[in-house]
């Protein structure tokens, strides 16, 4: 499969493939809602902000924050059809509260514009004390998941 048949078959993928590569991407004339998407992604290109959502939406426990996680294949990797996290990624730790976290977002400015956003592949629950970390390759973005 060459690039273009990959990126084909990613759907909007290529907005992160291109952002975690350093390439500019080229926006199709028809696809005219990817331009904002593609001015905010290319906008801040050299870290990602990593969010945490829950049912009702991103998590807001005392001290919860963005990760952000540097835009290179040290940090990212492209496995098959899918985007990967390649280090460790630590959350502060859950202070207040029960909260159940469904999903994660890669974000780009401090609004976390969505560049894309996954799925976990099952509900961690956080309380007090509990700190949140995912393990190299645990995030997993696929084509049908992107923003």
């Amino acid at each position: 499969m060459n690039r273009r048949e990959l990126l084909k078959a990613l759907g909007l993928a290529p907005v992160l493939v291109e952002a975690l590569s350093g390439r500019a991407a080229r926006a199709e004339p028809t696809t005219v809602s990817m331009a904002a998407p593609l001015e905010k992604a290319f906008a801040y290109p050299s870290h990602f902000l990593i969010s945490l959502h829950g049912p009702k939406g991103e998590l807001a426990y005392r001290d919860y924050q963005r990760v952000s996680i540097e835009r290179s294949p040290a940090c990212w990797r492209i496995e098959d059809m899918d985007v990967l996290n390649n280090t460790l990624i630590t959350f502060p730790r859950c202070n207040d509260g029960i909260w159940l976290v469904t999903g994660f977002g890669v974000g780009v400015d401090a609004d976390c514009f969505a560049v894309a956003r996954g799925d976990l592949s099952f509900p961690l629950t956080l309380m007090s004390g509990i700190q949140p970390v995912f393990d190299k390759g645990s995030l997993r973005i696929d084509g049908g998941l992107f923003a």
